[in-house]
Parts: C-alpha cells; structure tokens; sequence
C-alpha cells in the first residue's frame, strides 16, 4: 500500500517529484566534493587545480580589503578580470559567521539546481512532456562523448575491463593534459571545479525560458508548429513585479557573474526578437511591457560590463579548430566525432527538423559552437568550452524531446493489425533505448572517478600558525612576495600575492612578463638594499614570505637562499611551524611605501 501511494503520488506530481530529486543530487555533489572538518578544508583531489585560485578570490573579500575596487589576488595594480561575484557572495557569508566550505557548497548546489531545473522547464515547453525533461536532465548529466571508447582501448575490451569500470580513478581521457581527444570539460567534474558555472548558465537558461515562453508554443508544443499556426496570437502579460526586478537585476550584474554566459544570453536575446519580431509586432505594446525589464537590465549590464570589469577587452583572434590537435577539416570531424558522440550525427537532423517548424532556438545555440571553432576568445583556447557547452545543453534539451516525440508516434502501416503495431513499437523503443545508452556511455564511464575521488586534508588557520601570523602583523589589503604560489598561506587569509605559478594570470590576460622577470632581481644575490627597495616600491611590495625550507622558484632557477634578503636580513616574524616574515617599511627605513 505505501509502496502504491508513492506512485500515485509521483504520477500525480511528476514535476515536483524529479525537481526534488535534482535537487537532492546537486546538494550531494557539491557537499561530498569539498568540506570542512577540524579546522582543515577536506577536498578531493579533482578540485585541487582550480581551488587553488577560487579560495584566495573567496579568502581575499571576506578576509582581505578587496572591494569594491576588487583585485585578482596573484596580479596586483590592475582591476581584477575574473567573474568575481560568485565568489564574492561567499566571502560575505562568510564574513557575516557562515563556515566557508558550507557557504561554497550551498551555493554551489543552488546554482546547479536551478541550472537542471531550467533545462528541465524548457525542455517541458517546447515538448509538452515531463518525460522529455527528465531526458534532457539525465543526457546533461550523462555526457555523450567516446571517453568509452578511450577507456576500452586502454584496458581491453571484455567482461573484466566493463566491470574494472566502478572502480575507475582516473578519467579514461582528460584531454589536453592526458594526451587523448576527449576533453576534460563535459563530464560533471568541471562543475565541481568551477562552482560559478552552475549559476550562470542557470540564470542565462532562466532568463532564456522567459524570452523563448512569449511565442505562442505553449498551446500544443513543438509537436504542433508555428507553420501550421501562422496567425497564432501573443497572450503576452507583463512579468509580475518581483520577476521584473528579479530579471533588470541579473541581467544588470551578469558580467560580474559570467561574461561568457552575458554575452552568450544576449546574443540570443537579440536574435531571437529579430526573427521572431513579427509576432510581436501584432502586440507592440504587450511586447513592450513584457520586455521593459529587460531592456532596463541590459543598460544596466553594459555599464557594469564596461565600468566594473577589467576596463580593457579581452584579445580575440582567429583560431580554427579548438582543441582538435589535427586542425584539418578529417582532423576536426575525428576530434568531434570523439567528443560529441552520436550527437554529432543527431544534430543536423535536429537542425533541419526544427528549423521547418521555424523553430531557431537550437540554430542559435548552434551559433556558439561555430564561435568556439573560429575564434578564440582569451588568452587559453581551453576557456571556449563554456561556448560548447552551452551548445550541447541546447542538444540534450533538443534530443530529449524528439526522443520522446519519436516513442510517442504512431506508425501507420496497412494491413498492419494490432499485433503487428505492437510489435513496431516495441523494436522503436528497444532503437530508442539503445541510442539513449550510447548517448549517456561517456557519462557513466566519467561519473567513476569522480565518486572514487581521493580526498584530501589542507589546513586552514586555526591549524596554521603562520596563517595566523600572516592575519595578526600583516594589513588586509597587503601585497606579499613568497616563494610559494599554490595554497600559499598569506592567500588563503585574503593576502594578495605578488605572482601565481604562471597560469592563473596569464589565462586572465595580465601580462606578467615584466613581474616574472624582476621576481629573478628580487630574489637575487647581488643587489644592495638601496636597488632592491627600489624595486620593492615599484611593485608596491609590503611582506616577504618565505617557507621553512627556503625551496627554490622557476624550476630552480631562482635560488631563494641565496639572495640578498635572506642572507643579510633578519626576517620580522617567525612562525611556529617555521615559516618567515619580512616587514619591507622595516627593512627600507623612509621610503615612501604604501601603508607607511
């Protein structure tokens, strides 16, 4: 019997019921990926990379003095050009007592949550069905690409190898790094990396569902088309209040959140109005108030995009072929062959499909894969993948629907009886159940290694005594040179650094050439003290930091012990756990340095 009420309940409330699931899915993975336990950050092995930067941004704004006029935390004197305000909001939490892991976490779930349900919403627009939402949901979830076919040709394929599967460690290709051609970034693990993703594409699938619910779809779906309905009439009502304010504020602050997913949104935005504008120019005045808040948001946005970012463009070049090592036309068709799976057959049926019902959502979303192949839009052409992605979102949403539009057409033959028609159905179902296999391998080969993760433990400052020091002697706002760049104690309690290893600032686009070449002089064994706080000046240098065993910089090259600093200095401060501190005011007397 309570076996029976639950059905009938999930059959009663099938929108509630898979929107608590998604739910409850987001809060786990976020929650099982990093923690806080003991006064240590407990975080597996997969998020180390990317951590690396994101908790310096969070520690620099809710321990550092890093707004409004926010920084990147290893490049000082420039406005910072990362989407900031994720990261941003959780450092406030955690300044206002909130546990930090606790404040990423529920965040983060919050984001992907919102971005399933949004996937799941539009897709039950369009088709009209709970069943092609929870599809398209589950083919995000599961990606489609041949990281199967990666994983069988390295262990063999056989009974062994298919069950060896659970217990995966490694991704079986985590392209570029690991040398093969499927891409690190369509598995789950780039959202527990980038905790902002989740967020950003679900405002933008948010705000997308608002434009895309004004054509008149909404009577029969996209089984039914705008073809066979050419005079179908706007019901267009103004957004409730709280939706208009909701709507002119996220558009407004989106480049503080995402700036791909900004300019991806109004991208669409535009094309879309434009080729459907003569639906609602019939009802100008309706369309007007409904849009109103967006136009208000859009002001709003180009003034934050062009006044509270970086100030200075990104370079855009021309790049063809993303990632693809063969940038030949065979090599690109191989390199998306292995990366999109059967989608890369799927998609120009889609496309031909959807557009005779004058239907161009996914042509424009095809749009930015097109831009992702051609241009590159920052310094790493790794950073494309968000184009791409978003694309491939707009395929699960498409291929759910026309999976379920498929199951759900009715044959007709003649002389075919009732027998025969069922037995018609049945092989459909079975193509269907097999293309949806090979649609999700990729996913259920990847979703392995991330719950077989290593977890590990990094202290934080209750555990730290030179993070302590660093927070009791040095100012919120201070810069610090040290020879240690990731997980550097002074970062992770809001410090800015005077450079990162290299890539967090380069992928940004500072040029750093000119600081990494004096790094070498500041560290050199030949400079006096005059020369040297010259230079320290110039950087605006406040502390020197410098690790127990004094490890050398720059492979090597830079030989921290032997400089003039630790040789002929004595450091201000030392730690318990061994670690030295250097008050640069101290060391060059009157000069004028910031925070005399």
């Amino acid at each position: 019997m309570f076996l029976k009420n639950i059905a009938g309940f999930f059959k009663q409330h099938p929108d509630l019921v898979f929107i608590s699931l998604m739910g409850v899915f987001s809060f786990w993975l976020m929650f099982s990926t990093f923690g806080y336990q003991d006064g240590y950050f407990v975080i597996d092995s997969k998020l180390y990379s990317d951590f690396g930067a994101h908790l310096p941004l969070i520690r620099s704004f809710s321990f550092g003095d890093n707004f409004p006029r926010p920084e990147y935390p290893f490049y000082h004197g420039e406005p910072i050009r990362y989407h900031y305000l994720f990261y941003l909001l959780v450092g406030w939490l955690e300044r206002l007592g909130v546990n930090l892991a606790f404040a990423l976490n529920f965040l983060s779930a919050l984001g992907f949550w919102l971005l399933l349900v949004m996937i799941y919403k539009l897709t039950r627009l369009f088709f009209k069905k709970s069943l092609a939402g929870a599809l398209a949901v589950v083919l995000f979830l599961f990606n489609g690409s041949f990281s199967w076919v990666e994983y069988f040709s390295q262990h063999g394929l056989g009974l062994t190898s298919l069950l060896e599967i659970p217990k995966q460690t490694q991704f079986a290709s985590f392209g570029p790094w690991s040398g093969r051609l499927v891409s690190a970034f369509w598995s789950l693990n780039i959202y527990t990396n980038q905790r902002h993703l989740g967020l950003s594409y679900g405002l933008m699938l948010w705000l997308v569902y608002l434009v895309v619910k004004t054509l008149p779809w909404h009577q029969g779906g996209l089984a039914t088309s705008l073809v066979q309905k050419p005079r179908s009439k706007l019901k267009l009502t103004p957004l409730p209040l709280c939706f208009q304010l909701a709507v002119a504020l996220t558009l407004g602050l989106f480049p503080l959140l995402h700036q791909a997913a900004y300019v991806m949104f109004g991208i669409f935005f535009i094309s879309w109005v434009v080729i459907y504008s003569r639906y609602y120019l019939r009802q100008k005045r309706l369309a007007i108030k409904y849009f109103l808040p967006f136009g208000v948001g859009g002001v709003l946005s180009l003034f934050t995009f062009y006044f509270l970012t970086t100030g200075s463009g990104q370079e855009i070049v021309r790049a063809a072929g993303y990632l693809s090592p063969d940038k030949t036309g065979l090599g690109l068709l191989r390199y998306w062959w292995y990366n999109l799976g059967l989608y890369l057959l799927i998609w120009p049926t889609l496309l031909v499909w959807f557009l005779r019902k004058k239907n161009l959502f996914l042509a424009i979303f095809s749009f930015y894969f097109l831009v992702a192949n051609l241009l590159r839009l920052s310094p790493d052409m790794i950073n494309n993948h968000k184009l791409v992605s978003m694309f491939v979102i707009g395929l699960n949403i498409f291929t759910a629907g026309g999976i379920v539009l498929i199951k759900n057409f009715k044959l007709k033959i003649k002389k075919c009886n009732k027998k025969c028609s069922l037995a018609i159905d049945k092989i459909k179902n079975l193509i269907l159940a097999l293309v949806m296999v090979f649609l999700m391998a990729g996913g259920l080969v990847d979703i392995w290694p991330i719950l077989n993760d290593q977890t590990g433990k990094l202290p934080d400052y209750s555990r730290s005594p030179v993070m302590r020091l660093v927070l009791r002697q040095t100012e919120p706002n201070a810069q610090v040179l040290s020879n240690v760049y990731l997980y550097n104690p002074a970062s992770l309690v809001g410090r800015q650094l005077y450079l990162d290893y290299g890539y967090f600032s380069w992928s940004m686009g500072y040029n750093d050439k000119k600081k990494r070449a004096d790094l070498r002089l500041l560290f050199s064994s030949k400079l006096d003290r005059l020369t040297w706080c010259r230079l320290v000046k110039k950087h605006e240098i406040d502390y020197v930091l410098l690790d127990p065993s004094l490890a050398p910089m720059e492979d090597g090259r830079i030989k921290v012990r032997q400089s003039w600093l630790v040789r002929e200095v004595k450091p201000d401060f030392a730690s318990a756990d061994g670690w030295r501190l250097w008050r640069v005011k101290k060391i060059c007397g009157n000069l004028n340095f910031k925070n005399q």
